[in-house]
């Protein structure tokens, strides 16, 4: 498979047993590690500031044995790599008219492109002695094996087919913005050189973290390893692979080997760019020097999660309550500000409901009115199985809240009359009508009562446009529109095993039902026969593809991905019949969503068409139908 195809680029930081003033051996360590990582199909790889040489020698930089051996070793390294498309960033000494210079030496088969150096020497007392800062440099170019070199700060080295930017920082305060002449890179490589000591891995991390978010780049970092000293400074040869402020590997202490390694998504980089306002503008020069990849196949070695959405396990309790919290805060401002402290809520025993019940309860806990504000209504209707029903009142009653049941056939029935359907005709006029009727019974008794209507439909239901134009697609506020159907999963296990017995028992039984809005008749058992994962897809994957469209993803780069995330559950048949039917969805139904009720932005993404995903009710499916036709060709 070419990665490249899909916007990868394989990267890895590289620690290295180093030995302190001794650059041939140094050198041969470093090419030993140059061939381990082209057998691991590495393209980008960076090892610590300094490398050649180590970065402790002290007054040793100034021996001039030294620098010719670190001249020579360089040669070394740089022959080596003949046979390799791989871009190799390794930090030596350099003697410049008199002057010496920390520099960064890029290297790419077998030639050297360029001697990056560093500006801010005063952060270390070696460097602060020894080394002159970029900004006291007077050439542009040096002498290497009889050939004209760029010695330049500010250089960018572009793939000449991908079009990847690349650049070089050897800032050693990792604190400070990025150098404006790295705003225009994808990826930034930085060999570095911060000593360890306690909380000092958890603090470069976020401060390197940080860098790559603000400049929305990939980060390569790595540092000296734990050979360098056993004097003052304590080094951990700490690795780490970071894209848009997310780690996506680490390595310390060569725990898992010699490297740090991912595949980083440099087309989610420039996505990110195009939908930001981040400004490139700089009076700062560059020169760009272009490189070529191989095209070698690689296999995906980054994870590719199939539940986007979800936090990990050890985040689960931060995370749910911060939801819950955020949720609950929307909907307590939004009655403060209208004046209207009373509730109705629709309960059918489902997840959505249920969920959009602990979110007003702790709402109204919090605006400090009392349950009975709260009016919860339950409305069977054709569909509506004895097992909902039953949840319904259980959840109700465990939750100390009033029930009120509005049976809806009778009326249902009248207006089926009236407009001339057969009732045994059960096509979407039959739904449609019992959802409105829904919705028409909770809208007039919020006005009599004084109350707002809070929809419950979530994420993925706005998505799909699952829900009745005017139905149950409207109330006063909802609370769940930004919390898509796994999500609203997890929460309510999570919730559940916060309670006592009965209510945590309740709970999970919501869990046990299949997800139905219930207005078709059960079976001859009073089983559902109308179950929404039948006829959409899986929630799983239709949230996963949600995750994936609005990151501004390609039909094939999803299906590349699915295809990892859900490996073992479903083929490529499966995974691309879905994708059709939310592209369809998806798009065929935005003028619901431009016609939804308020709700909050409670997670990153959202559908809110005022000011978050905009789209008009006009757009066609038709381009990326046309794309997935082409890939289901191609797989007969």
């Amino acid at each position: 498979m070419q990665l490249r195809e899909y916007g990868y680029i394989r990267a890895a930081a590289a620690s290295i047993p180093v030995s302190i003033a001794d650059p041939m051996e140094n050198a041969r360590q470093i090419i030993s590690t140059i061939q381990e990582a082209d057998e691991l199909l590495v393209e980008v790889l960076v090892f610590a500031e300094l490398a050649v040489t180590g970065y402790s020698c002290g007054d040793l930089f100034t021996q001039q044995l030294l620098l010719d051996q670190s001249f020579i070793a360089l040669e070394k390294i740089v022959q080596s790599t003949k046979d390799m498309k791989m871009l190799i960033v390794a930090g030596l000494p350099l003697a410049i008219d008199d002057q010496l210079f920390n520099v960064a030496a890029v290297i790419h088969s077998g030639e050297l492109l360029a001697f990056v150096p560093k500006r801010h020497t005063h952060c270390n007392n070696y460097g602060f002695r020894h080394f002159r800062s970029s900004s006291e440099l007077n050439k542009t170019h040096v002498d290497f094996n009889g050939k004209r070199i760029p010695i330049c700060e500010n250089i960018i080295f572009v793939d000449q087919e991908s079009k990847i930017r690349i650049g070089v920082c050897l800032d050693g305060e990792l604190s400070s913005p990025v150098s404006p002449a790295l705003f225009d890179a994808h990826l930034i490589l930085h060999p570095g050189a911060d000593h360890e000591y306690v909380g000092r891995k958890e603090h470069r991390k976020h401060l390197l973290s940080m860098r790559s978010h603000m400049a929305k780049s990939a980060y390569v970092y790595a540092s000296a390893g734990s050979d360098e000293s056993t004097g003052d400074h304590i080094y951990s040869g700490h690795c780490l692979i970071i894209e848009n402020g997310k780690i996506l590997d680490e390595n310390r202490f060569c725990e898992k080997g010699k490297f740090a390694i991912s595949d980083i998504d440099i087309e989610l980089i420039q996505l990110d760019r195009l939908k930001s306002n981040l400004s490139k503008e700089t009076d700062v020069l560059t020169l760009e020097t272009a490189f070529s990849r191989d095209h070698r196949s690689r296999s995906l070695l980054r994870q590719c999660d199939p539940y986007p959405f979800l936090p990990g396990e050890e985040e689960e309790d931060e995370y749910f309550n911060e939801v819950l919290r955020l949720q609950a805060t929307a909907y307590m401002q939004r009655m403060k500000k209208t004046g209207i402290h009373r509730s109705h809520i629709g309960i059918s025993g489902g997840l959505d409901s249920t969920w959009a019940l602990i979110v007003i309860c702790k709402a109204h806990e919090m605006l400090g009115t009392p349950k009975e504000n709260i009016n919860c209504i339950t409305m069977p209707g054709y569909g509506t199985t004895d097992a909902s029903l039953s949840i319904a009142r259980r959840i109700c009653t465990l939750f100390g809240l009033r029930l009120r049941e509005i049976p809806i056939i009778e009326s249902t029935s009248l207006h089926f009359r009236d407009i001339e359907h057969d009732p045994d005709d059960y096509s979407v006029v039959y739904e449609n009508a019992q959802a409105r009727e829904r919705t028409q019974i909770l809208m007039d008794l919020a006005n009599k009562e004084n109350g707002l209507v809070v929809g419950t439909g979530d994420l993925s239901e706005i998505a799909l446009g699952w829900s009745t134009y005017n139905g149950d697609h409207m109330s006063m506020y909802g609370v769940n529109a930004s919390v898509p159907k796994t999500l609203l999963r997890a929460m309510v296990y999570w919730y559940a095993h916060q309670q006592v017995d009965d209510r945590k028992e309740a709970l999970l039984s919501v869990l046990k039902l299949p997800v139905s809005p219930e207005l078709l008749p059960p079976d001859e058992k009073g089983n559902v026969m109308q179950k929404t994962e039948d006829i959409l897809g899986d929630y799983d994957l239709n949230d996963f593809y949600l995750y994936q469209v609005i990151r501004g993803f390609s039909p094939r780069k999803i299906l590349l991905h699915a295809s990892y995330a859900f490996a073992d559950r479903y083929d490529d048949k499966i995974l691309l019949h879905g994708l059709k039917n939310f592209y369809r969805r998806f798009i065929s139904q935005q003028f619901k969503r431009n016609t939804a009720p308020d709700s909050a932005k409670v997670l990153p993404l959202c559908l809110s068409s005022r000011w978050e995903f905009q789209m008009p009710s006009d757009a066609s499916s038709a381009l990326f139908l046309k794309e997935l036709d082409n890939i289901e060709g191609e797989l007969k």
